[in-house]
């Protein structure tokens, strides 16, 4: 009722002074975060005019804010400002938690950003939610245990720490590999951790043939591969080397063996001249 008091006086004012007395409103009133009606822009503003805001988009206000014309100035009909649009609390999530990544105080442009604790991974498409006019976008992430999916296992190799029939490899879980038999080598990590992002720390090895790699050598020296055939050199297979020049000695093993670790028994020797004595 107080406000139609108000405006009631207002117009009572109107009639009482007349038109001569009216010098009409000219400025419009400036207010933050608010835009006039544009149904209500004119060029002159006379007694009893009115002007009515709208807030800026993310902005409300509680009560709608307008103005009415004395015939001098602008007068406010009840208090009230446009801010930014708030949003509830936003809600926790089971096995993880939110933190701010831009904006404060939960209000209108502010996102939040979800991450899981460790041994959960995020099974959600979105991970993140913003203050919007509507409320947050987005629906509320999840978070599951982490697992992992396992790999192919190769021939002859053997695996400790398989879990038993339908259970997963959850996080944490660790395996180990080693091969079956004396001439295979390990290729790749003896252990693997399933990890928190549902990946193992390492791909899975495999068991291969043992084999030593042929190095290059020098052009003044000869090799010889024993047993003499093409391919790759094996476990057990030598390498005889000698010098192409006379006047050139051995400087090193004659002889060098493929290893079960796949590594030579000796460095490879080298071809030098006599030195003078």
């Amino acid at each position: 009722m107080e406000i139609y008091a108000r405006i009631f006086f207002l117009l009572l004012c109107f009639m009482t002074y007349g038109s001569s007395n009216a010098a009409g409103c000219t400025e419009l009133p400036k207010l933050g975060n608010a835009e006039v009606s544009p149904g209500l822009l004119k060029t002159n503003y006379s007694s009893g005019d009115k002007l009515e805001y709208s807030c800026k988009h993310g902005y409300v206000s509680l009560r709608k804010i307008s103005y009415i014309c004395d015939g001098k100035k602008w007068i406010k009909l009840h208090e009230a400002e446009c801010t930014l649009k708030r949003c509830e609390q936003p809600a926790d999530i089971p096995n993880g938690q939110y933190s701010i990544v831009n904006g404060n105080n939960f209000v209108f442009g502010t996102t939040i950003k979800y991450t899981c604790k460790e041994g959960f991974q995020m099974t959600s498409r979105f991970d993140s939610r913003t203050c919007r006019l509507g409320g947050w976008d987005n629906h509320l992430p999840e978070c599951e245990e982490a697992t992992c999916l396992p790999d192919k296992i190769g021939d002859n190799i053997k695996v400790e720490g398989l879990p038993g029939y339908g259970d997963l490899f959850r996080f944490g879980h660790r395996l180990k590999f080693s091969c079956d038999e004396k001439l295979l080598i390990l290729r790749g990590a003896k252990e693997i951790k399933c990890q928190s992002n549902g990946k193992w720390s390492s791909p899975f090895p495999k068991c291969e043939e043992v084999t030593c790699t042929k190095n290059a050598t020098e052009d003044n020296i000869i090799v010889q591969r024993i047993p003499d055939q093409e391919g790759s050199i094996k476990y057990g297979h030598m390498l005889k080397f000698s010098c192409l020049h006379e006047g050139l000695f051995l400087k090193g093993k004659k002889n060098i063996t493929c290893q079960a670790n796949g590594e030579w028994s000796d460095p490879y020797p080298k071809c030098e001249g006599s030195s003078a004595s």
